[in-house]
């Protein structure tokens, strides 16, 4: 995670955080990686103008995956509340959120 941070670090100094394909990388990593740290994605994602499916999909993937499956059906309200359209790679995510839910066990 640190050399992690550096590379963010370097990225907002040069303006390629901007850049969607290298913002979805350092996200991807963050939110999905053993070595990652998934509160450090979340604050990525919330600094990206503009969030492509790829990185919202990875963000419902993480949360999917996570103690609280509920964050990622809420993020999933939050993506449709805004207008975005889910893709066919969106559904199992939120489908794995959905069965994980305790109130459901």
């Amino acid at each position: 995670m640190h050399q992690l941070k550096q590379i963010h670090a370097q990225m907002i100094v040069s303006s390629r955080i901007d850049d969607h394909f290298a913002a979805s990388r350092l996200l991807s990593f963050c939110a999905l990686s053993s070595a990652g740290y998934l509160p450090y994605a979340i604050k990525l994602f919330n600094k990206i103008e503009n969030p492509n499916q790829f990185m919202w999909n990875t963000l419902i993937r993480a949360q999917a995956s996570n103690k609280n499956p509920d964050e990622a059906i809420s993020l999933y309200v939050n993506m449709r509340r805004i207008g975005f359209a889910p893709s066919e790679h969106t559904f199992p995510f939120v489908l794995k959120a959905c069965a994980s839910l305790r109130s459901l066990n």
